[in-house]
């Protein structure tokens, strides 16, 4: 799913250490955000933020 959040514009790639995708305590927010709104009826894509 992450991958594809990235793919669609929803989520910045995270940085790669040594070969593993490291990602940050903004990338979590935002995948908590893009849930809710998921959960909520709302499904954000790569123009609009998810409304919370």
């Amino acid at each position: 799913m992450l991958r594809h959040w990235e793919a669609t514009g929803l989520l910045t790639p995270a940085a790669p250490v040594s070969g593993r995708r490291r990602y940050t305590r903004d990338h979590l927010i935002r995948v908590v955000t893009i849930i809710r709104a998921k959960a909520g009826g709302n499904e954000p894509g790569p123009d609009r933020s998810p409304r919370c």
